[in-house]
This record gives C-alpha cells, sequence and structure tokens, in this order.
C-alpha cells in the first residue's frame, strides 16, 4: 500500500464481484465471500537479469529456492545480486518482508514459503508475493494452497486471475 501511495507501483484494477456460480460450498451467515486481492496486496517482482548477479551478496531466489525453501530443503543453486542493488530495489519496489508468502507461478503451484526474515530477492513472473497484512494469517493460506480443495478445482482459475490482475 505505501508503494501504491508513492506511486512507485501501480494499484491493482477492481476485482469484479463474487458471482453464484463460482461460489464452491455454503459459508455462515455472518461471512462472505471475498476474493484475495481485495484484503491483500499481490505482486511480483522488479526484474533482474543475469548480469547483475554477483559471486557474493544477497541470495537471488528463483521458483527452484521457493520449491526448496517450502519444503525446508536446503537451497543448493546459489545465485547472488549485490547488496547496492538489493538495498535500490528495497527503496524503490520493496522487498519481501517476514509472513509474506511467496508462490511458485510456474511448475508445481503448491510451493508456497512463508518469507521468515532473511534478506533476498526473487525471480520476477515465475513467483507471486502474498503481502501479510494484520487480516492474514499466512500458515492458514499456505496451508489452503496445498490442500487438495485449492489444487484440483481452483489451480486454473488462481492462475488466470493471478496473471489478469497483477
Amino acid at each position: 500500500m505505501r508503494l501504491i501511495a508513492e506511486k512507485k507501483i501501480k494499484a491493482a484494477p477492481p476485482l469484479p464481484p463474487i458471482t453464484a456460480d463460482e461460489i464452491p460450498f455454503d459459508i455462515p451467515q455472518n461471512w462472505c465471500w471475498v476474493r484475495l486481492g481485495d484484503i491483500v496486496t499481490i505482486q511480483s517482482s522488479k526484474r533482474v537479469f543475469e548480469k547483475d548477479y554477483v559471486a557474493n551478496g544477497i541470495p537471488f531466489f528463483r521458483s527452484k529456492e521457493i520449491g526448496d525453501s517450502s519444503r525446508n530443503e536446503e537451497i543448493k543453486t546459489k545465485l547472488f545480486i549485490s547488496e547496492t542493488h538489493y538495498k535500490n530495489l528495497k527503496n524503490t519496489v520493496g522487498v519481501p518482508q517476514i509472513n509474506d508468502i511467496l508462490i511458485t507461478s510456474v511448475g508445481s503451484i503448491e510451493n508456497a514459503w512463508i518469507c521468515d526474515g532473511r534478506k533476498f530477492y526473487y525471480k520476477d513472473g515465475n513467483i507471486t508475493q502474498i503481502c501479510n497484512n494484520v487480516n492474514l494469517f499466512s500458515k492458514y493460506v499456505v496451508i489452503f494452497i496445498r490442500s487438495p480443495f485449492f489444487l484440483f478445482k481452483s489451480i486454473i482459475l488462481f492462475r488466470v486471475r493471478l496473471f489478469f490482475y497483477l
């Protein structure tokens, strides 16, 4: 929200209302269906080029590294960007914060990882970031993303809407 207010990134267009045919099951009367993009900021990163890689510095994650992290595996591929480049990205477009969720947008979409506070940056287009806020319980969202309901009934709809609204 801060970056939108500072006009560093564009606000997403309003999402269409949820239609009756999209509602998968009944919920209590005092609840309501909302689109994730109505309650959180969904975004991607600023492009980092291969020429920006350095031998040591701030880790740079692609889908593979997010997948490794989501499975609590060691990150084997070591790519880095410079501290200067990272600071520039942090000051201009922002960097992932603790409890943000990163989801791989290519390959296995169930690879979702909750940012743990380490310094890193990530590849645009291959990873989608759901920014944490007070209305979001990141662990619940990740459990839902990994659920059969999401994976088998929502995956195509999610991908289409996710890329349409970014």
